[in-house]
């Protein structure tokens, strides 16, 4: 079965729309590059028939670069400060169709299936999984998209001052970069 979408609205949107087709009493997602191989799923399943509604892969080797590992532990830091739930996120994942009707049922615009969990249920865990080097092709996440992606999914957990004060002192970073920069080439070219 087919659902084609009359545009690309990217992955969050096609995973949303293949949910709405799931009939299973568990679902799991993941990417199509092989990154995790599918018999990692057994993994999976064992953990989340300890109980839990959402159990999410966790790489036993993070095969990323050192920006994507910095940026996702980033997240990982703010999701424990905001949730107090020390939860690693990644793209394969098993989740309860209970947990599924949730997501689907929400009407946030654009939403982002890491935020729907989020604010669906708290009872997640982890369990380690493989995870491979992309053999074909490169990721289409840049730092920009990343930081991007990480805007859209912060509301999730996040209030709404401390998405202010971050949005600020990444303001008074980039100034303070600026002028740390100037005051360099300034100082240099005036020799």
């Amino acid at each position: 079965m087919f659902d084609l979408l009359d545009n690309n609205g990217g992955q969050q949107l096609a995973l949303m729309t293949g949910l709405r087709h799931c009939r299973g009493n568990l679902v799991v997602l993941m990417d199509d590059d092989m990154q995790n191989p599918p018999k990692e799923v057994i993994k999976l399943i064992h953990k989340i028939n300890e109980g839990y509604d959402v159990v999410i892969g966790t790489r036993i080797v993070y095969n990323q670069s050192w920006l994507r590992k910095l940026v996702s532990y980033l997240h990982q830091m703010l999701v424990f400060m905001s949730t107090k739930q020390r939860v690693s996120f990644s793209n394969f994942l098993i989740m309860r169709s209970v947990i599924v009707k949730m997501l689907i049922e929400d009407q946030t615009p654009n939403p982002i299936i890491q935020g729907l969990i989020l604010k669906s249920t708290s009872n997640i865990a982890n369990t380690l999984i493989e995870h491979h080097k992309r053999k074909h092709g490169n990721s289409n996440y840049n730092i920009v998209k990343l930081f991007m992606h990480w805007l859209r999914v912060s509301p999730y957990y996040i209030s709404l001052s401390v998405r202010y004060s971050l949005f600020l002192l990444m303001i008074m970073v980039t100034v303070g970069l600026a002028a740390s920069v100037y005051l360099l080439v300034e100082h240099f070219l005036s020799r």
